[in-house]
C-alpha cells in the first residue's frame, strides 16, 4: 500500500513539476516538492514496516565452519 502512494505521489510530483516548467507558478513548485516528500515519507514507512531478517539456523547434525 505504501508502494503505490509512493507511486502515485511521484507521478503527481512530476506532472505539478511539467505544470511549474510551462506556466512558472510558484505553487506548482510548492506542489511538486510536498509530492516529492509525501512519496520518500511513504516508501520510509514501508521500509520501517517490512519484517527482520532472522538469523538462519544450521540444520541439526551439522555445525557451522570456524577457521
Amino acid at each position: 500500500m505504501t508502494a503505490v502512494i509512493g507511486a502515485v505521489a511521484i507521478l503527481g510530483a512530476g506532472f505539478n513539476g511539467g505544470s511549474y516548467l510551462d506556466y512558472h507558478e510558484d505553487f506548482s513548485s510548492m506542489i511538486m516538492a510536498s509530492f516529492f516528500a509525501i512519496a520518500v515519507t511513504a516508501y520510509a514507512i514501508g521500509l520501517s514496516l517490512l519484517p527482520r531478517e532472522q538469523e538462519s539456523r544450521t540444520p541439526a547434525g551439522r555445525s557451522p565452519a570456524r577457521p
